[in-house]
């Protein structure tokens, strides 16, 4: 794939969206909360969770493709 991540991750939202398009890793959406029932996207995305714990941190969006619901905690 010849993907290679920053030394750092980017710290800022814009910056990260930034770099998603950038690298073309666009199937990975962070935020707060759990994104059941709030984020719509297609089967297959991967969602950081930066307020999560044990389990509750990733996200993988596994059913519904197109709708908000159908994330599954990691």
């Amino acid at each position: 794939m010849g993907l290679k991540a920053p030394a750092a991750f980017p710290a800022d939202q814009a910056l990260f969206s930034r770099w998603c398009r950038e690298t073309e890793v666009d199937f990975i959406i962070r935020g707060t909360g759990s994104p059941e029932a709030v984020r719509a996207a297609p089967i297959g995305y991967l969602y950081l969770r930066r307020d999560g714990g044990a389990g509750t941190t990733l996200y993988v969006k596994e059913a519904d493709d197109g709708l908000s619901t159908g994330w599954v905690a990691k």
